[in-house]
């Protein structure tokens, strides 16, 4: 189950209802998921949760699973 505050940050950012917000949602299948997406969903992740991603591991963050597993990690959901 994914953390409500990304569902909700992921929903604000990329446009959708939070509903539409699933461990499936990624870069893949969300069209308003482009480059700059990515940057504004980040740069708000990271306020929400007060955490800073590297600058080796953004890249890597294409889907709500593995945005979740990154939050997760840091001990902030």
């Amino acid at each position: 189950m994914l953390d409500k505050r990304l569902v909700d940050a992921m929903s604000r950012i990329l446009g959708r209802t939070t509903e539409g917000i699933t461990p499936a949602t990624s870069q893949e299948n969300t069209g308003e998921w482009d480059s700059l997406g990515h940057l504004r969903l980040i740069l708000e992740i990271e306020a929400v949760f007060g955490i800073r991603f590297s600058t080796a591991e953004i890249p890597e963050l294409t889907s709500a699973t593995c945005l979740q597993a990154a939050l997760k990690s840091r001990g902030v959901c």
